[in-house]
């Protein structure tokens, strides 16, 4: 993932530069808070494009919430984030099962219950077995996601990376016309 020069100009010359102090300015509206965004916006997109390569859409539930957040403007800083319902953490890194290790985080705030499985179930298309019933085929499929956990489906980390990274300082060093670091938080925080 990457600009081209095209793309780039693109993104440069539909922002509203007014004057070259405006670019520097720390407020609403100024040319940085444009750029940042417009690339917020762009690799929430690119999230929602991952998670349909790796089939994560039984309700698209997840995928509708990612959004980018408005610019935080504080002394020094303008921020952006990308928001998602909780769970998305659970999809990226997997959950342990009793039984089955699978390398992922010790969730404190992993429930698997059997109303939301139901959910999930009508969400998917899930029908129970001959003469079971929805509790009785939701209660199976608890049970044993609690036994052998979920493999990882990393659909943030095909998208935010060093790659990524570039990606977005290209386009900022240009505007600022200075060199810039950039942070990615912990994403479970």
């Amino acid at each position: 993932m990457a600009f081209t020069s095209a793309e780039e100009a693109q993104i440069l010359d539909s922002l509203n530069f007014s004057t070259s102090k405006d670019v520097l300015k720390n407020t609403a509206g100024s040319p940085l808070e444009q750029l940042l965004n417009g690339l917020a916006s762009d690799i929430t997109e690119q999230l929602k494009v991952s998670l349909d390569n790796r089939g994560v859409n039984a309700s698209y539930n997840l995928r509708q919430s990612i959004q980018p957040t408005h610019a935080i403007h504080s002394a020094n800083e303008v921020s952006v984030s990308i928001q998602a319902d909780y769970y998305w953490k659970f999809v990226e890194f997997g959950f342990n099962g009793w039984k089955t290790f699978r390398g992922a985080p010790n969730w404190s705030d992993l429930s698997i219950e059997q109303p939301k499985i139901q959910t999930w179930m009508i969400d998917r298309g899930i029908t129970p077995r001959n003469g079971e019933t929805m509790e009785q085929a939701s209660f199976a499929i608890t049970k044993y996601l609690k036994r052998e956990g979920k493999e990882a489906r990393p659909f943030f980390a095909d998208v935010v990376n060093e790659k990524t990274i570039e990606y977005l300082k290209k386009p900022i060093e240009k505007l600022l016309r200075k060199s810039i670091e950039i942070r990615i938080l912990e994403p479970w925080q």
